[in-house]
């Protein structure tokens, strides 16, 4: 894991084969720390709460989908199909 101490405006960049993600601190208030990321359209972006309970829905387990790259390529795989399918059924109405 990385630690890395950012001040206002200052990114972090992460470089996938998707391309580049920009981590940029906006805000700091208290403990809580403002961020923007921009990512590839490609790539998803979750909250970790909100992706612990897509992934629990979908009957995976959060923490090991999380620590398994092979775990997590199949959840995103799943997370992504389904996406789709909710789109086209929206699409219907």
């Amino acid at each position: 894991m990385l630690q890395v101490t950012r001040r206002v405006g200052e990114d972090i960049l992460i470089a996938t084969e998707q391309g580049l993600i920009r981590v940029t601190v906006m805000q700091l208030k208290g403990n809580q720390a403002a961020i923007a990321v921009r990512a590839p359209k490609e790539i998803a972006i979750y909250r970790r709460e909100v992706l612990d309970r897509l992934l629990i829905e979908a009957g995976f387990d959060p923490d090991e989908v999380i620590e398994s790259q092979k775990k997590l390529k199949s959840a995103i795989t799943f997370l992504k199909n389904q996406h789709e399918i909710d789109k086209k059924e929206n699409a219907k109405q």
